[in-house]
């Protein structure tokens, strides 16, 4: 909170009281308690305008040559200059020994004690597993019990302390109140500790890169609190924590007596949480957020390209040309397709990886399955815009989706024998090819230990794994997921041959609802969300894209024409099914994203569905005024396996930027609906306003 303050020079953790000599210090602070030392390492890092490596070589050095600790300050004051060296550092409370230490090193030191609500922070505590870093020996107390342990401890040692200290010297500040009223608390602490006011003070994370850097050694984290890391700026929000004891106090009476000491009100019958009205249907427990996602997808390599190519209405497909043709290998297209389609909606570069940045050797790479590839890369992808490192984080990711069927094997592997042989043959082809594999893959990559479950249910991949991802969550088999999938099939620009009556369109246009609904077109592309359980979405300070409230899955038996074909009903029962498990009804919808392949008999079936919704259940059924529907099938293609996931991923972007927008190539009702008499329309242009304005959206 200090670093901001021209007069100052803020370090976290030096850990220097508590030893006598730098060689003393290192002896203590190896293996997993190597983080403790990283505080010095990074104030000589930015002190010296130098890397970590060059750091350590000269604390080293210091160490070799029997530097004390003293001497260690003395030689950082040399280096700060006029500056007063501030060291964040709570477990020296924990050490009265170390307390000492700084009076007789310092007798004129000054001491700030930072008070924080003891549920707060023994959940701070839980959250970052400091138990594992805390203590050398084997201890009996589990990772709760040692937090609120510490806090009780701490805060007594620093009451008995600091009643030794002119009152010039000290000053008591309050979690709440600081995130609260930062400005009143930081004037009134400069009063105290006769130290000028500046307004850095209100503003101390602007130089996060050297404060608040990733860990310096291997599988080390931030040494500050991530929720500065993230917000860059105080979160007001942090003084609410403590409102988690009034469903769970697990708190001591011994604790609660020193915590009102401090100041801290006991729990009374009239501080009891409110039940939540019907019209705040909000239950983070029991609620996923979306808190990252990421896309490769025709005319967009990331979510920011893909929403503004949705606002605009841009026409993404490709016209494909002989030099497409002669790149995918197809020499005389016309004698190999008679009635070729010669559009697609194909990647950049679909079949580039950077192969050496997840560790795979070059005859590795040509041998896998770009789809393969791409989850890879837009997982990892995924995984940073939820601002999290795989690597670090203290609990288990799971992973769920799938790819589509493999025609890279199929065109490229398996017609050159040579590469074959030298690649290890039909086992390592399977690896690198076939579909099982592709979440194996991104599990071992990533280093995820949560479950790693493959889904195969063609074109509802990726629902069907969203379903699974949120059910391990609400188990608590997983304390986050990535979940996704997509389709990238060679040969990427090659276009697609047209068989009159079947699925796919003549033209290569989806034409979702319409009149002239000819067919589907097949898009390329990768589509992943990043899900966390709300309620703790919210406590980690995540970034929240949109919240799902509750889903459902199930089948249609053979009540439908064919093996492929939908059904009404059973597309009606589920849905029914998720917004009973949401606890709303029809009315509390403002959008559907659709399925909307752009088939004539399909659309038609899934309008029906919707509207068969209300004659299984008068209660929940949608009121006749318009209820937009769209399909990002128009504007991308049908993505197989990752359909729904970039619908998901399209509404949760809608909701953000309070735009919806428009279906692509829509111009007349197809006659099949009957659009008048449904509470349904088409959104056939890009609508501004806050979508969300009836609490929910259904994709």
């Amino acid at each position: 909170m200090l670093a901001g303050h021209p007069g100052l020079f803020a370090c976290n953790e030096l850990q220097l009281l508590h030893f006598e000599t730098l060689a003393e210090r290192a002896e203590a602070y190896q293996g997993k308690f190597s983080l403790w030392s990283e505080g010095l390492v990074r104030a000589v890092m930015e002190l010296n305008d130098c890397n970590a490596d060059e750091a350590k070589l000269l604390l080293h050095n210091f160490e070799k040559h029997g530097m004390t600790t003293r001497e260690m300050f003395e030689q950082l004051q040399e280096w700060v200059g006029e500056r007063l060296i501030v060291d964040k550092s709570p477990s020296y409370v924990l050490d009265e020994a170390a307390l000492e230490k700084a009076v007789a090193d310092f007798p004129n030191a000054r001491f700030i004690h930072l008070v924080r609500h003891p549920y707060s922070m023994v959940k701070s505590f839980e959250k970052y597993h400091m138990d594992q870093v805390l203590y050398l020996h084997p201890h009996d107390y589990n990772p709760r019990q040692l937090g609120e342990l510490v806090w009780l401890e701490s805060q007594r040692n620093a009451v008995d302390f600091l009643k030794k200290m002119p009152a010039n010297q000290q000053f008591r500040m309050v979690y709440e109140d600081l995130v609260k009223t930062p400005e009143t608390v930081m004037r009134a602490m400069c009063e105290a500790l006769e130290i000028p006011f500046h307004e850095g003070l209100l503003n101390p994370y602007q130089d996060l890169d050297k404060k608040m850097t990733d860990g310096i050694y291997e599988n080390s984290r931030s040494m500050g609190d991530t929720h500065f890391d993230q917000k860059k700026k105080i979160d007001a929000g942090k003084a609410e924590d403590w409102k988690g004891v009034l469903e769970d106090n697990f708190l001591s009476d011994e604790t609660w007596e020193v915590a009102q000491s401090l100041g801290y009100e006991p729990i009374i019958e009239k501080l009891s949480i409110p039940s939540v009205t019907q019209s705040e249907f909000r239950n983070p427990k029991s609620e996923i957020a979306i808190i990252g996602m990421s896309c490769r997808l025709p005319g967009a390599n990331n979510i920011e390209e893909f929403w503004q190519n949705l606002v605009d209405g841009k026409d993404v497909s490709h016209l494909v040309t002989d030099a497409d043709l002669e790149a995918e290998g197809i020499r005389n297209p016309q004698s190999a397709i008679r009635n070729r389609v010669n559009r697609t909606y194909a990647l950049d570069n679909p079949y580039a990886f950077d192969a050496a940045f997840f560790g795979y050797q070059p005859r590795e790479a040509e041998m896998m399955d770009p789809q393969h590839r791409i989850f890879l890369e837009t997982a990892y992808e995924a995984l940073e815009s939820a601002g999290y490192d795989s690597s670090r984080f203290e609990g288990n990711i799971g992973v769920f989706g799938g790819v589509a069927r493999n025609t890279y094997a199929l065109n490229n592997l398996l017609t050159n024998k040579e590469l074959l042989e030298k690649s290890g043959g039909w086992y390592q082809e399977m690896l690198a090819s076939d579909t099982t594999f592709s979440i194996s893959r991104v599990a071992y990559k990533l280093n995820l230990r949560g479950p790693a479950v493959n889904v195969q249910t063609a074109c509802s991949t990726g629902g069907v794994a969203v379903h699974l991802a949120c059910q391990s969550l609400l188990a608590g088999d997983s304390d986050m997921v990535i979940v996704g999938g997509g389709r990238v099939q060679a040969p990427v620009l090659g276009g697609y041959e047209h068989i009159e009556g079947g699925p796919m369109s003549a033209d290569g246009y989806c034409r979702a609802f319409d009149a002239n609904a000819n067919g589907m077109v097949q898009g390329h592309g990768m589509a992943i969300l990043v899900l966390k359980k709300l309620d703790k979405a919210i406590e980690d300070g995540d970034h929240v894209w949109a919240v799902i409230k509750a889903s459902a899955i199930n089948n249609d038996g053979s009540d439908k024409t064919g093996i492929t074909a939908p059904s009404s009903k059973g597309q009606a029962a589920v849905i029914k099914k998720a917004l009973e498990n949401a606890g709303l009804t029809g009315d509390q919808i403002s959008y559907v994203e659709t399925h909307g392949t752009g088939t004539f008999i399909g659309d038609p079936i899934e309008i029906a569905g919707l509207i068969g919704m209300s004659d299984l259940d008068k209660s929940s059924r949608f009121v006749k005024s318009p209820h937009p529907v769209g399909s990002v099938k128009t504007n991308i293609g049908h993505l197989d396996a990752g359909a729904c996931i970039v619908g998901i991923i399209k509404t949760a972007l809608a909701l953000h930027h309070e735009q919806l927008p428009a279906t692509l190539h829509f111009e007349k009702n197809n006659p099949q609906i009957d659009f008048e008499n449904s509470p349904f329309e088409v959104n056939a242009n890009c609508a501004h306003g806050n979508v969300a304005n009836k609490n929910a959206t259904l994709a």
